[in-house]
């Protein structure tokens, strides 16, 4: 008679345990993944939305100035949206409007950083504009703008999340208004 021999108790308990490692560490990469996944994706959204300002601004032959605005290192920097400026209305204080409601970044992503160029009239009247609209901290906000004749007032725009390695830059060219998406 032959004698069969099985798996013994501890060789099961070490197989369980190993097991339970490589799951640990196989959740924590994915955990990782879509955090910058998540960057990636916030970073994307912004670039269209902005390549779309871009065009708008070129498609029209008036002096109408489309941009963005963006509250870096503020509590709600995950807040961000459009602007639309017209220098042709009458009353100053009415010339620029969110051409949107604010947007949201993808959950804890977060512009660290948007050293844009200021330009003096568009940039105060469309803050007053942000702070109208109940836009809490619109006084620190950054704002981009594209202009009719192709250019804008340039600058970056950095997106990242607290505990991921691997921020996203936005940049936007000052001469031709083109905006590059840069790891």
């Amino acid at each position: 008679m032959r004698q069969e021999r099985g798996f013994t108790l501890i060789e099961l308990l070490v197989v369980m345990v190993m097991a339970l490692i490589m799951m640990g560490l196989g959740a924590a990469a994915m955990r990782h993944y879509w955090f910058v996944r998540s960057v990636a994706s916030a970073s994307q959204q912004v670039t269209a939305q902005l390549r779309q300002l871009q065009s708008q601004a070129d498609s029209v032959s008036h002096p109408v100035v489309y941009g963005a605005w963006f509250l870096p290192g503020q509590a709600n920097s995950d807040e961000w949206g459009t602007l639309v400026y017209d220098p042709t209305i009458a009353n100053a204080a009415d010339r620029c409007e969110m051409g949107s409601s604010a947007k949201v970044l993808p959950t804890d992503v977060r512009v660290v950083d948007a050293p844009f160029a200021d330009t003096t009239t568009l940039t105060s009247v469309c803050k007053t504009e942000l702070a109208g609209a109940g836009v809490a901290n619109a006084s620190a906000a950054k704002t981009v703008f594209f202009y009719a004749r192709g250019n804008s007032t340039g600058g970056e725009l950095t997106l990242a999340r607290d505990g991921v390695q691997g921020e996203r830059t936005i940049e936007v060219a000052a001469l031709t208004g083109r905006v590059v998406e840069r790891e």
